[in-house]
């Protein structure tokens, strides 16, 4: 990490998560440093990265003494090394949005969300009546619950989390599992212009959709639709 530019009276840096080194000399003479806050990903300062920064007295660490003590500081960082070191101000989660469904199986719901700035993880909670809630973690903007029972309504509501920080919780969505494939069991005619089908009754379904068709490609001029309960 190499700094390049004057600053301003005051100024306080705050160096970006996953960066792991600060340079030599990177802000050597930056007299109106006042406070640098570092990543925990931070591993190494070098020589002089800090030199007669002679303003600077507070350091912000988002981890604990133990791992901080772990980076090694190269000589010629006197100032940054006096300075006081205080625990980085716990960061603030934007609410998720965008909460989709991206698949439905017979005994799967898959769900999708826009990815929120600084989150860790995302908690996922799910429910069937909108009453009692359990939930599970996820590291992507993603999440796919399993073993779930056909033909079946669902609620999802997902809110993220940093540490011990969390945003607000997103908006509901519900939607239902696709109910199980049905087997036609018999076709009969037994008089004229009229057809009698049967079919495996399906737990779960609220009715059925025939398609009647006198092509055996179900073109579109020669299909018909229609809808029953039994």
């Amino acid at each position: 990490y190499k700094y390049k530019g004057q600053m301003a009276k005051n100024t306080k840096l705050v160096i970006k998560d996953g960066i792991k080194a600060i340079a030599e000399n990177a802000f050597w003479y930056c007299e109106n440093l006042s406070s640098v806050t570092v990543p925990k990903t931070m591993v190494n300062i070098g020589s002089l990265a800090f030199d007669n920064c002679k303003n600077l007295n507070e350091i912000y660490y988002d981890g604990t003494v133990a791992d901080f003590e772990k980076i090694y500081i190269d000589f010629g960082n006197e100032y940054f090394e006096k300075a006081d070191l205080k625990k980085a101000p716990e960061k603030k989660l934007s609410k998720v949005e965008n909460l989709k469904v991206k698949k439905t199986t017979t005994n799967s719901i898959s769900i999708t969300w826009s990815k929120v700035k600084d989150a860790e993880k995302y908690k996922v909670y799910y429910s069937t009546n909108g009453k009692k809630w359990k939930s599970k973690l996820s590291t992507k903007a993603s999440f796919t619950l399993k073993g779930l029972k056909s033909g079946t309504y669902y609620r999802f509501k997902v809110k993220a989390i940093a540490g011990k920080t969390s945003g607000a919780i997103s908006s509901v969505i519900k939607t239902a599992t696709r109910v199980k494939k049905t087997t036609v069991s018999a076709v009969k005619s037994v008089k004229a212009k009229q057809i009698t089908l049967l079919w495996k009754q399906v737990s779960r379904a609220d009715g059925y959709v025939v398609e009647y068709s006198t092509s055996k490609k179900f073109t579109k001029k020669t299909t018909n639709t229609v809808t029953v309960k039994k």
